[in-house]
């Protein structure tokens, strides 16, 4: 080949001036380029790490276990209790306000999961005002716990409404919207205040609603299984 006789003829003194003839330049430029091709498409670059898929899915795993499994309704450790009030009726209004007071019993749920400040109470309670107005009702409180001490009780129920002597609040179906904040005592009891509003949430034409501050009173109660 032309080019084998470039590079020998380099290195050969009777035929120095072959080397430097066009067609011998040129093929020596070319066998270069070659070279150069033929590495270039020959160098592998390094392996792209993989991810370990197998970690990843361990992990997802591990959470869809936690939140299927470790997170529910259970009974805990505090009692239930049963809620004493006693307050202002139609605060807010003149016309029909009066004393009123009540009665609850508040059932013990909490999450067995990671919100351990976050307990269900489900409720059923009565309530009756000075003129005789009667409130039967079942719903549910959310007791948090910012301390230990200290409880914040956003809540809900629904119940019967009687009006007897009392206002007329358009419709016997009314629906409860409360906020409760207790002082808890060493031994499960609270002392604390209530505000509630009552509403047919527009089922009648008339709503004319109301709303009551209460005082409260939970004492803990705690069952025991009596057995021969």
């Amino acid at each position: 080949m032309i080019y084998r006789t470039c590079f020998e003829n380099r290195f050969s003194a009777a035929s120095a001036a072959t080397v430097f003839e066009p067609a011998c330049i040129a093929q020596l430029i070319q066998v270069g380029l070659l070279r150069r091709q033929q590495a270039w498409l020959e160098f592998r670059a390094p392996p792209c790490p993989i991810p370990d898929f197998r970690i990843t899915f361990g992990i997802k795993r591990l959470i869809m276990s936690f939140l299927l499994c470790g997170v529910g309704l259970s009974a805990y450790s505090r009692p239930d209790q049963v809620s004493i009030y006693a307050g202002a009726f139609d605060l807010l209004r003149d016309w029909h306000r009066t004393f009123e007071m009540g009665v609850e019993y508040k059932f013990a749920q909490s999450w067995s999961g990671p919100i351990h400040f976050l307990e269900f109470r489900p409720l059923l309670g009565i309530m009756a005002n000075a003129q005789k107005s009667t409130y039967l009702y079942g719903g549910i409180n959310f007791d948090l716990y910012p301390a230990d001490w200290l409880v914040i009780a956003p809540g809900f129920a629904l119940g019967w409404y009687h009006q007897a002597e009392g206002k007329n609040l358009g419709f016997p179906v009314e629906f409860r919207t409360s906020i409760e904040m207790s002082w808890q005592f060493p031994n499960s009891s609270r002392l604390g205040v209530r505000f509630y509003h009552l509403s047919n949430a527009n089922f009648s034409s008339r709503n004319p609603g109301e709303e009551s501050l209460v005082l409260i009173y939970d004492i803990p109660v705690k069952w025991r299984c009596i057995c021969d």
